[in-house]
């Protein structure tokens, strides 16, 4: 196997892992979300009632502003439900339409794993990442009033865990970060390319449709690699992350 080669701010990864929460007294089965910056290996944890589609957007809205911008090359998941409505040979794709507006709006690309153990070393990174966290952060099982509750302590974690320092690595996460943040950033709304790649180490989201996630939304965006324009996409309030 070839060892993997990450420059700064091009790649990420994303991983759903089951947790448990006792949440207002009852322990529930919750879904630990994971954007994991390839290069530094700083993460964003989020908890979610569920895996759905609203769920997984969400993460990575929020991941997006908590990084400061979004890989330029691409951001690698295995074949996720909210993203992959059909396998096809290779690496070939059928993604559901939602996905493929957001991708647009915020301007990234997906890699997409290869199935089973093939491919199992292909984003080993978040993997390990979401075991690892919860082992670490999530044992004993966690009693919250609500999921905005566990979400601000696992905020203050992530950023507590900037001081960690990776196997095989001399430097901090948060040292190595500043690669992959400390650039100029494109501002919000500015032009993409038609790759919808730029030249900076993280681009900026693109709009405010941050600010419209939290509020809860239904926007339409352009998405011009399916010629196809005017697409809805729907991502609901803070209710997800309450297990309302």
């Amino acid at each position: 196997m070839v060892p993997q080669v990450h420059l700064p701010g091009e790649e990420a990864e994303v991983d759903f892992a089951d947790v448990w929460v006792r949440l207002a007294g009852e322990v529930v089965k919750c879904h630990l979300f994971t954007l994991r910056l390839s290069y530094s290996g700083k993460a964003f944890h989020r908890v979610y009632a569920s895996q759905a589609q609203e769920s997984f957007m969400e993460g990575h809205v929020e991941a997006f502003n908590v990084l400061g911008g979004v890989p330029t090359r691409h951001i690698r998941y295995d074949n996720l439900k909210p993203a992959v409505n059909r396998i096809c040979t290779g690496r070939s794709r059928v993604e559901s339409e939602r996905w493929l507006a957001f991708r647009a709006h915020y301007g990234f690309d997906a890699f997409y794993c290869i199935p089973g153990q093939d491919g199992a070393h292909e984003k080993d990174g978040v993997e390990h990442e979401g075991g690892r966290f919860r082992r670490t952060h999530l044992v004993p099982v966690p009693e919250v009033a609500t999921l905005q509750e566990l979400n601000a302590r696992l905020t203050e974690i992530d950023a507590a865990e900037d001081e960690r320092i990776l196997a095989g690595r001399l430097t901090s996460v948060g040292f190595n970060f500043v690669a992959e943040a400390d650039q100029p950033l494109r501002t919000l709304g500015g032009p993409r390319s038609e790759s919808s790649r730029v030249s900076a180490t993280l681009h900026a989201p693109v709009g405010d449709a941050l600010a419209e996630v939290h509020r809860g939304f239904k926007t339409t965006v352009n998405t011009p690699h399916s010629g196809q324009q005017n697409h809805p996409i729907e991502v609901g309030p803070n209710h997800l992350a309450t297990g309302a």
